[in-house]
């Protein structure tokens, strides 16, 4: 049974009638407060040195991560994986510590980035670090737009 909250307007009326509040389902917002970064891959030229590739902002040196499907195949070895409902058609993965969103394309269009809610930080700075190593994919603070990893 859902927790309940009486509307304020109610609560206002009820102290002047007597009566009891109508009351609405009450519902916490997923994961409050959680911590969310961008998984982002930045272009070639970037890693190997060459300064005029590496101007501007990272956003705007993505390459591409993979297809939506080559993306679910690499996150897999990190046990991170679709949940196996037909509702999110394999937009949502879950893995230890991290919820990771793909957007919502075909299975064989271009991925750019993915947005990783972080719900334990424990479990999932290990996972994030590995991955970005052996993938060779970055983090990115979306608030300040600092990479890292």
């Amino acid at each position: 049974m859902p927790m309940t909250m009486p509307i304020p307007s109610d609560v206002d009326r009820r102290s002047r009638r007597g009566d009891t509040p109508r009351s609405v389902p009450f519902q916490e917002p997923l994961l409050a407060g959680a911590r969310s970064i961008l998984l982002i891959k930045l272009a070639d030229a970037d890693r190997e040195g060459d300064p005029a590739a590496s101007a501007g902002p990272p956003m705007l040196r993505m390459a591409m991560l993979g297809t939506r499907r080559e993306i679910i195949d690499q996150l897999r070895p990190f046990n991170t994986a679709p949940d196996g409902s037909a509702g999110t058609a394999g937009a949502v993965l879950h893995g230890p510590g991290i919820i990771v969103q793909l957007p919502m394309v075909g299975e064989d269009d271009a991925v750019n980035q993915l947005l990783v809610t972080l719900n334990d930080e424990s479990a999932a700075w290990p996972v994030l670090e590995r991955l970005c190593r052996m993938l060779q994919w970055k983090m990115m603070d979306p608030q300040s737009g600092r990479t890292f990893g």
